[in-house]
């Protein structure tokens, strides 16, 4: 997972001697984890903190520096009686929503709440059906 992040004030003096600069310097990328099997599912900024959603799990890092990591958030340890792996993940802004073949949680991923739903995967067959590849 890669932050762009605000260039230093050298980087806009830099830039500003270039030919065809306008005055912006170029972002600068910061590794904040490295390889995941799992890969990617959402992402999520606000103003302190930057969010990375997985397969399984959510992490957070704050956005200033240092860079530390705030915490992991696990899906399936979100209900204490869910012993059902996570099937898919849907992420729009704050909001996840996790599809478990019998139940369906959303999470808010920076305020770390989550609401369970009545919506049962297994009712409508598998996640190609309901979520996009």
């Amino acid at each position: 997972v890669w932050l762009l992040s605000r260039s230093n004030p050298g980087d806009l003096a830099a830039a500003e001697g270039r030919k065809g600069s306008r005055g912006v310097p170029p972002p600068r990328a910061e590794l904040l984890a490295g390889f995941s099997d799992e890969g990617v599912r959402g992402l999520f900024l606000d103003e302190e903190s930057a969010y990375a959603t997985f397969s399984e799990s959510c992490k957070a890092w704050t956005r200033s520096r240092p860079r530390s990591q705030q915490g992991n958030m696990c899906f399936r340890s979100l209900d204490r009686k869910n012993t059902q792996s996570v099937k898919h993940v849907l992420q729009r802004g704050s909001w996840a929503c996790v599809l478990f073949p019998l139940s369906t949680t959303l999470v808010n991923v920076a305020r770390r709440e989550h609401h369970h739903r009545p919506f049962k995967l297994f009712d409508y067959g598998s996640a190609a059906g309901v979520a996009p590849r």
